[in-house]
């Protein structure tokens, strides 16, 4: 049983083989590195002043009086719940996975 040959769609619409590829590597590499990088940065920007957001929001709870539905967050589960979703913000990276979720009860 033969293999099929890889075919794929080349950008000036022409049908290209596995044989074009390193033509279209070579030609564009560097572009291709220099726009991704750009791409990375505007998106870190961005995460990063989500991940300082996040962690604003959840200051609050570190007040001893803090509470939430009446229930006292000091010593409480919720609480835990709520330092480990920091230190998930915290080692959050932001170019390989995806945003660390709060505890259901704190929306």
């Amino acid at each position: 049983m033969n293999k099929q040959e890889f075919k794929f769609y080349l950008p000036n619409g022409d049908v290209g083989t596995i044989e074009d590829v390193p033509a279209l590597l070579e030609g564009d590499r560097i572009v291709r590195e220099e726009q991704l990088e750009a791409f990375y940065n505007s998106i870190e920007s961005e995460e990063r002043e989500w991940r300082n957001n996040e962690l604003l929001a959840t200051d609050w709870c570190f007040s001893p009086d803090a509470t939430i539905e009446k229930e006292l967050l000091a010593g409480s589960s919720r609480l835990e719940q709520i330092l480990e979703y920091r230190q998930q913000v915290k080692a959050y990276n932001m170019r390989d996975e995806p945003r660390p979720v709060r505890p259901d009860w704190l929306k």
